[in-house]
């Protein structure tokens, strides 16, 4: 049977030669790790002593670096790990325009088609009717 930590007392485990960190329900003393960490040592000191899970995650760690957590195992975390939950974001709320159709987000293009076409009018009956 395996020893339960808390989350309090894997924090107090965050100095030199004494780091303790927890990764998806399990606690971890990776003291003698430090040193040998492929992404350096200030990534697991900026992790010690609390739930690394998502940094771990977010590095996206190799299946042999998680096997390789095996050595540093030292117990299970009170309450075990709970995947977080990912709410659906709230549907975007964006103003209406007076016919119920969603604004552009940029320039239309009708805005520099028609004064490029008003010009070329003005040229043709320019080009046609004047100095003659």
């Amino acid at each position: 049977m395996s020893t339960t930590y808390t989350l309090e007392q894997v924090s107090k485990h965050t100095k030199s030669g004494d780091i303790w960190l927890a990764v998806r329900g399990k606690v971890y003393d990776v003291s003698d790790f430090v040193a040998e960490h492929p992404g350096g040592e200030e990534v697991i000191r900026d992790v010690a002593g609390r739930d690394a899970t998502e940094d771990f995650d977010n590095v996206g760690h190799s299946e042999d670096a998680v096997q390789q957590m095996k050595q540093y195992y030292v117990g299970e975390l009170e309450g075990g790990y709970k995947t977080p939950t990912k709410s659906k974001p709230a549907p975007a709320t964006t103003p209406q325009s007076p016919n119920n159709q969603r604004p552009h987000d940029g320039p239309n293009l009708k805005v520099f088609m028609v004064p490029l076409f008003l010009l070329l009018l003005a040229y043709l009956a320019y080009s046609t009717f004047g100095d003659k």
